[in-house]
């Protein structure tokens, strides 16, 4: 629902789809609040969900799979920087793709993923396209969805009676 009305982002949500390694699911719950080009931290968002992915799929020895996100969803991100993309193509015929110096210290997968969440969250909370919706949007004292249901308007006569077929 939150993805769908665009109001309220789950970072926690999110950060356990992370951290599941449920990496597109992730990225479509993050579709509903801001788009790849929307900004640089929306970019980087995806370019880390993206890496990952990747870096897995080479993990696992699926090169097919590899070669099908470097072409169909990491390709985008030649357009920021082509070195990225070239190195990326690099790793595909590496039996260890950690042979490679910058990925020397890449570790479990699992592990990797709990590492980038701390860097997501924060890309999310200073993103600002997600601005005002990290945050539940009747936090803090504010009505609950009950009571804006049953007193639609503060400061309205006491006569008013709730809706009596109503049942939340």
């Amino acid at each position: 629902m939150e993805r769908e009305s665009g109001l309220f982002f789950d970072t926690n949500y999110f950060a356990q789809m992370v951290v599941d390694g449920l990496l597109d699911e992730a990225e479509k719950y993050l579709s509903g609040f801001t788009k790849i080009h929307d900004n640089i931290l929306s970019t980087r968002i995806y370019f880390e969900l993206r890496r990952q992915k990747y870096l897995e799929a080479l993990d696992k020895q699926d090169r097919v799979k590899a070669l099908d996100i470097l072409l169909n969803e990491f390709k985008v991100f030649a357009q920021y920087n082509d070195r990225i993309f070239k190195e990326a193509i690099l790793l595909l015929p590496l039996d260890n793709f950690r042979q490679h110096e910058s990925l020397a210290t890449y570790g479990d997968p699992k592990l990797e993923r709990i590492q980038i969440v701390h860097g997501l969250v924060k890309f999310l909370q200073e993103n600002p396209a997600l601005k005002g919706k990290l945050v539940f949007p009747f936090a803090n004292g504010n009505p609950s969805l009950r009571q804006l249901i049953y007193h639609p308007q503060a400061g309205s006569s006491s006569d008013a009676k709730p809706p009596v077929s109503l049942q939340l």
